[in-house]
């Protein structure tokens, strides 16, 4: 019974001695799908008020602002547009990447985001503000051409 121990003692650590792990390695790879994430203007289609009148496409990512009415230094025309999250997962930072005016002898322009530094939760809405303002009264009709492009940038969820 000994000697039986024994053997089978001996072959067991022979066995331990001979034997082997196998290991697998590689990568995993993710990419960005711009499709993950959608920010755009929601709201209505077009609305006139006080000399303003904007053009909203819902889920689009350009709206228009026209605005008449201007006559004095100091007048001011102010439109907000509402800015909607549309990712499932992602949330996005958004703010003014640059404002202009073309006729900057008579107008300003500006433009804020409400909370630019807070990320915006999936789903989440918040609002651009766009003022312009009379600088110098004119002696005729003058024009400007208002650009403001807001950049959204993507932001992990928790």
């Amino acid at each position: 019974g000994i000697v039986l121990l024994i053997v089978v003692l001996a072959l067991g650590i022979g066995y331990a001695a001979i034997t082997d792990s196998l290991k697998i390695t590689g990568t995993a790879t993710a990419t960005a799908n711009p499709e993950n994430f959608k920010v755009a203007f929601t709201g209505v289609t077009s609305a006139v008020s006080d000399g303003v009148t904007t053009t909203v496409a819902n889920g689009d990512t350009t709206a228009t602002m026209d605005v008449t009415g201007l006559t004095t230094t100091g007048d001011t025309k102010t439109a907000t547009f509402n800015i909607k999250n549309n990712s499932e997962e992602l949330k996005a930072l958004v703010d003014v990447s640059t404002q202009s005016i073309t006729n900057p002898e008579f107008f300003t322009i500006d433009a804020k985001v409400a909370n630019p530094t807070t990320a915006l939760a999936p789903n989440a809405e918040t609002t651009v503000t766009v003022t312009v303002k009379l600088i110098k009264t004119p002696i005729e009709a003058v024009t400007g051409t208002i650009n403001v492009v807001l950049g959204a940038e993507a932001v992990l969820g928790d």
